[in-house]
């Protein structure tokens, strides 16, 4: 009750205690401030020590947030400059149906003091943030959110190589959403980029890509775009997989893959991660693919329905795979395990000036809705009416429509494509 606060306020102020805001019963101070934004946050902390402490501690403002239901997404996306090359994480809170963007504190250069040992990155040159004339190539990572509840706002990247392609890295960074601060975590065994990488329960698992050390190989130059040619997938790149265990902070080897494969998409469904090495206009080779299952630890071959398809970014629901298709102006369509079969979704076409979507995820509040960024930063939402549950259309297929909505990066970022990103929560 109201009374009993105002005791317990009282009681905390004759202690010594500072109230959260004078007046307020505290339970109703808290509210307030859990609502605050993140941009208004660094000068809240400075309001007073009670603030302060609020603001700061990691598990009782996150707790609190959970209880209040007042968790939100972020967007987190590794951009490179066309112009400079320069790297910049940036996070766009999500928030009703905008967006606000952040730019985030510097990425340590995992090729810094320690290089290869996991003892720690610096922040050299080869960060991306100022001249460099071989900066890191943002394609190249593996980037996925906190497998655990208690790294839900966290965001782990694994990996990488410089733009000139001569050597992949080992290294695994943390970076704290709460705290805005990066952190370097245990090497990977194996160096390696342009990989697949997810997370199955609570570890994290990456499997092929560029493994190998090629200094004289040159082929990644080309127009900085950095992607693995096939010749390239046949020479540089390797099967080996492992996996990860934030809580031990240790990697393990798991089977490894059934052939050398360059990560072009990949994908957890129904607890089995699902790798492809994509699709190529007019399909003179096959596009391949594998299924890794945690639970027998072995690899085998994706369907041949599945991995055909397959022609753009996924995103996976309650154990559906949906595409965004990279022709048919960036049609939406989900893939029917049960038949084997793709079907296309109905609703509203993508917005023209998504061209060619470079990274897809999704989020559910109250409705499942996909989250797509493509060139120059520009995000677009598109939410998902219809469920696998609903009632079957007169071809016996669930019921699904796609509406978009645009958020337009600002202006100062529009020079800035993608590369790398994932979705955490705070």
């Amino acid at each position: 009750s109201t009374s009993s606060s105002g005791e317990a306020q009282a009681q905390a102020q004759a202690q010594g205690e500072e109230a959260l805001i004078p007046g307020l019963p505290d339970e109703v101070a808290l509210s307030c401030l859990l609502r605050l934004p993140y941009s208004t946050q660094a000068t809240a902390r400075a309001v007073c020590k009670a603030w302060r402490r609020l603001l700061t501690s990691r598990a009782a403002y996150l707790e609190a947030r959970r209880r209040l239901r007042l968790t939100r997404p972020w967007l987190v996306v590794l951009a490179s400059h066309r112009a400079t090359r320069k790297l910049q994480w940036q996070a766009c809170e999500l928030s009703g149906r905008g967006g606000a963007w952040h730019i985030l504190s510097p990425m340590p250069d995992p090729l810094g003091p320690g290089s290869g040992s996991g003892s720690g990155p610096g922040y050299g040159p080869g960060s991306g943030y100022g001249p460099d004339p071989d900066p890191l190539c943002p394609s190249g990572f593996g980037c996925v959110a906190g497998p655990r509840a208690s790294d839900d706002s966290a965001l782990f990247v694994c990996g990488g190589i410089r733009s000139s392609g001569t050597e992949p890295l080992d290294s695994l960074l943390r970076f704290d959403l709460f705290t805005n601060t990066w952190s370097a975590l245990g090497p990977m065994s194996t160096p390696r980029s342009f990989f697949a990488c997810a997370a199955i329960g609570p570890e994290i698992y990456v499997a092929g890509g560029n493994n190998h050390n090629h200094n004289n190989h040159n082929n990644h130059n080309n127009n900085n775009q950095n992607e693995p040619t096939s010749a390239d997938t046949a020479r540089f790149f390797g099967t080996s997989a492992e996996a990860y265990d934030p809580a031990s902070d240790t990697w393990r080897p798991i089977a490894s893959m059934r052939a050398s494969m360059a990560r072009y998409d990949s994908a957890v469904l129904r607890g089995k991660l699902h790798v492809t090495e994509g699709w190529a206009w007019p399909f003179l080779a096959s596009p391949r693919g594998e299924v890794y299952d945690p639970g027998t630890d072995a690899w085998e071959c994706m369907p041949a329905a599945m991995r055909e398809g397959w022609t753009g970014l996924s995103v996976v629901h309650r154990d559906t795979l949906y595409v965004i298709s990279e022709h048919d102006s960036s049609k939406l369509k989900a893939f029917d395990t049960e038949s084997g079969s793709w079907r296309d979704l109905g609703g509203s076409p993508m917005p023209a000036h998504m061209e060619l979507p470079i990274c897809v995820n999704a989020i559910f509040d109250h409705e499942l809705i996909l989250v797509v960024v493509a060139k120059n930063l520009h995000v677009a939402l598109g939410t998902l009416s219809g469920d696998p549950g609903t009632t079957p259309d007169p071809h016996g297929n669930p019921m699904h429509s796609v509406d978009w909505q645009s958020i337009l990066a600002p202006s100062i970022l529009i020079r800035f494509p993608r590369r790398t990103f994932g979705l955490a929560s705070s």
